[in-house]
């Protein structure tokens, strides 16, 4: 049989020792020590880059080409450089129609959906430009239900206004000079 301590003293330090190893911070479990180890090497590895929602397309090429995520990358970089611009130019009216046509598209849907669960009718509250990047349009009703619609610039980042002035200088350009008179130029009746 094993021998009991009894020594009250040797007692006590054990428990003060047990004591000690619990302060300070709770321990992590591991899945939260893994997600802060991730977030703290984001913060120093310059080569990662988040996919956010393409992730998944991203996956699905690495599958089908049998590359590593370096060689992948590789292999985008140099399609982009050989024929990007050529693509771009190609189907940059196609994009821009789709943006907008599915910006309309979650509106209208917003739209419906609030109809059929609220009496009142939302109109345009406010909307905020900024500049080159996006414009926010705010939709409200009465009750106080709420949509933002994100409407993006076009592609070439320049307004309605923008393209007009635009017009206007390049008419100018395209006018004959006009003479200038001078002095001597002048016919006074005499």
């Amino acid at each position: 049989m094993a021998a009991v301590n009894t020594d009250s003293k040797a007692t006590g330090e054990h428990i003060k020792a047990i004591l000690r190893r619990c302060r300070g911070r709770p321990r992590l479990t591991d899945a939260d020590r893994a997600q802060r180890r991730l977030e703290s090497r984001k913060k120093y590895d310059v080569r990662r880059v988040y996919l956010g929602e393409a992730h998944q397309v991203w996956s699905e090429l690495r599958r089908r080409t049998s590359l590593s995520d370096a060689g992948l990358a590789e292999y985008l970089i140099l399609l982009n450089s050989a024929y990007g611009e050529k693509y771009q130019q190609k189907h940059e009216h196609k994009k821009r129609y789709l943006v907008s046509a599915t910006s309309l598209q979650t509106v209208v849907s917003w739209y419906q959906g609030h109809c059929q669960s609220c009496q009142h009718e939302p109109e345009l509250q406010v909307v905020e430009p900024t500049v080159g990047l996006s414009t926010s349009a705010l939709w409200q009703c009465v009750a106080g239900h709420s949509f933002v619609q994100y409407l993006p610039w076009p592609a070439g980042g320049e307004s309605e206004s923008d393209v007009e002035d635009g017009v206007m200088e390049k008419d100018e350009e395209d006018r004959p000079p006009e003479k200038k008179s001078t002095v001597n130029d002048m016919h006074i009746p005499q």
